[in-house]
């Protein structure tokens, strides 16, 4: 289960990359090639349901979590994105796993969710640290008398 995770995490990204790379290459707004590669990638992740209603629901994740993706894609690069589409990937393992009422699968979707838990409180504090950085003060050039 956290091998499946992994691995499709990385292949969904470097797809995303892959798009995006593709789109930019023919000149396309970057906010409308995000829009097409995030709609796409929900709408995959919705074709694998019976019913409209769960798919829906996957649609809307999936598209979000592709958008959050190419966002961190085009402003952090690869590792960024890689790392959010891991823990969408275990989200969803841990979700779905939650829902066979098993008590070893309730274990393993518990440490899926503390992970993803560990990584946004480290992106967190990334950022945090970034933004509570004081603003280095600029000495002024000395004025030259000519």
């Amino acid at each position: 289960m956290l091998g499946e995770a992994l691995s499709s995490s990385a292949f969904v990204v470097l797809g995303i990359a892959f798009v995006i790379e593709a789109l930019d290459r023919f000149r396309l707004n970057a906010l409308l090639s995000t829009a097409i590669v995030a709609l796409a990638v929900g709408f995959f992740a919705a074709t694998d349901q019976e019913k409209i209603l769960p798919g829906l629901v996957l649609l809307a994740g999936g598209t979000v979590a592709a958008a959050i993706i190419a966002l961190l894609y085009r402003s952090r690069g690869f590792l960024a994105a890689w790392i959010a589409g891991m823990a969408f990937g275990w989200l969803n393992t841990a979700l779905a796993l939650r829902s066979l009422d098993d008590p070893d699968l309730l274990r393993t979707s518990n440490l899926l969710v503390t992970l993803v838990v560990a990584i946004a409180i480290a992106g967190a504090y990334g950022v945090g640290r970034r933004l509570m950085r004081k603003p280095v003060m600029s000495q002024p050039a000395p004025a030259t008398h000519v």
